[in-house]
Order: structure tokens, then C-alpha cells, then sequence
């Protein structure tokens, strides 16, 4: 059996793309000549679809497809409100940021960097 699987991006949903499965040049129909099974399928990385021959066929193979790590410069965060100064210590303030509609991690799906936070002005985030 020979197989493909294209890459795809991560979008925090599970990932079960297509599969292109042949044997000897034939195309073979899902859940007629075989079944797939997905894991390590959400997550940015390498995921794994096991295919099992049904049927007419027999015989299994793991096929490797990976997920993409998404830009988070697609990413939308809310606005920072106005913060009080504190005689010139750092200020770091949270911004919630979604991504596609799911709400993002601090320190795991995102980092957050401050730069002229500690004195009376515009600071970035």
C-alpha cells in the first residue's frame, strides 16, 4: 500500500485530513478496502494515521503528516486598558488573544514581551 497525506495547520481542532491510499496503481475506497485511524492529531508536530486493510486487503501502515504551527500574527488581542503608573516599576498587564475564536495560553501557546513599561508614557506589549 502506498499512501500520502498533505501537512496541515494547527488550528486547536482535531486534524483528519484526507488519505490518498493505492495498491498496485488502483485507488482503494475508505472503509471498503481500508480504515484509518488519526493520533497526536491536534497539536503542532508529527501526527500518525494508521491504515488497516478490510476487505479484499490486508496488511497495516502508518503514514506521518504534520501540523504546521500557526502564525500568531493572525491572532486577535484585546485592547490593553489605560494603566496606573507605580513609581517606576514594571507594569504587565494581561491581554486576552484568540485565535480563530479559541482563547490562546500565556507561556504555552504564546510569549508576551514589554518594552517602556516602567515610566509615565506609551509602553508596547
Amino acid at each position: 500500500m502506498d499512501s500520502s497525506i498533505a501537512d496541515v495547520t494547527y488550528t486547536g481542532n482535531t486534524h483528519t485530513p484526507a488519505v490518498a491510499v493505492y495498491y498496485s496503481g488502483k485507488a482503494l475506497v475508505q472503509n471498503t478496502d481500508y480504515t484509518i485511524s488519526y493520533a497526536n492529531n491536534i497539536n503542532a508536530g508529527v501526527a500518525t494515521a494508521s491504515i488497516a486493510g478490510k476487505g479484499n486487503y490486508q496488511g497495516k501502515k502508518t503514514a506521518y503528516f504534520t501540523i504546521k504551527k500557526a502564525s500568531i500574527t493572525k491572532a486577535k488581542y484585546a485592547k490593553v486598558k489605560t494603566q496606573k503608573y507605580k513609581n517606576g516599576k514594571a507594569i504587565k498587564p494581561n491581554s486576552k488573544v484568540t485565535y480563530k475564536g479559541k482563547t490562546l495560553k500565556r507561556n504555552i501557546d504564546y510569549t508576551v514581551t514589554y518594552k517602556n513599561n516602567k515610566e509615565k508614557g506609551t509602553a508596547t506589549i
